[in-house]
């Protein structure tokens, strides 16, 4: 239960009347658990679905209201008007993106079926998709992931993390900096890095981090603030978890994921 499995029920057929009684009472609090979790996820679910239509449509009035006043004169007026909806179509974007994040938390079961995923592939293939943006950011992106590490995880689960804080990663880089990933094996569990060189967090932010909603007090840039939430989400559901570390050699922030390795990794040698 504490791993989040409410499948599991104590045996209620064998033991003295007094455990018997005990396991039932044991099941019946578990299904009832297990009932008000699930509607509490499909509540958050059927509302950010719900949501997500009346948004859309609002988004498109005002892309076409923007657009039409593109259109008119360049008086003081309609400038002040333009600048407005600009801005309202950003708060649109923000939106989408919260409701499309708690829609995604609201999905996520508290453990999932695993699959053996390279956390080394992901982390290349990831590099690889995320580059262009990282460029047009003037910002170099290099993945230090050449040896296998095979870990168990949900499908996507892995992509889904690292992408969470790419995204972070590149939103406080500076032009000229560097972001790492990297990976590696430590003990029974495949390790992989997303390292920036971004202004950092303290150590009470950083505890606060994967809270949901929650940014920290000197953002500069838009976020919903549900990523890490999700991330550390995603994490648990394959038994494994995600932390923010600072960083020893430079300034900034090493996010890191921790997975189980797959059966036939446990035992090998750690990477270097």
């Amino acid at each position: 239960l504490a791993r989040g499995d409410f499948t599991e029920r104590a045996d209620e057929s064998t033991g003295p009347p007094e455990f018997r009684s005990l396991a039932a009472s044991f099941n019946k609090m578990t299904m009832q658990v297990d009932q008000l979790m699930r509607q509490q996820r499909d509540f958050a679910g059927d509302a950010s679905h719900q949501l997500r239509s009346p948004l859309t449509a609002l988004r498109l009035r005002l892309e076409q209201a923007s657009i039409d006043m593109a259109e008119l004169d360049e008086s003081e007026e309609s400038t002040r008007l333009h600048v407005g909806l600009t801005a309202a179509l950003a708060e649109t974007e923000r939106l989408q993106r919260l409701i499309d994040g708690l829609l995604m938390l609201a999905r996520a079961e508290p453990t999932i079926a695993a699959v053996d995923v390279d956390l080394s592939e992901v982390l290349s293939e990831r590099g690889r998709t995320w580059a262009p943006l990282a460029e047009e950011r003037e910002v170099n992106l290099v993945v230090e992931a050449s040896d296998p590490v095979i870990v168990r995880a949900g499908a996507q689960t892995a992509e889904q993390i690292v992408d969470n804080y790419l995204d972070n990663a590149l939103s406080v880089s500076p032009p000229g900096s560097t972001i790492t990933l990297r990976s590696e094996i430590v003990g029974d569990w495949g390790v992989a890095h997303v390292l920036d060189e971004g202004p950092g967090l303290q150590s009470d932010q950083r505890e606060r981090a994967f809270d949901r909603f929650w940014r920290a007090p000197d953002a500069t840039y838009v976020g919903s603030g549900i990523g890490l939430a999700i991330v550390e989400r995603l994490a648990a559901a394959s038994r494994g978890d995600a932390a923010l570390d600072d960083r020893i050699d430079v300034r900034g922030i090493d996010a890191i994921v921790r997975l189980p390795l797959a059966d036939s990794r446990r035992g090998a040698t750690p990477s270097s």
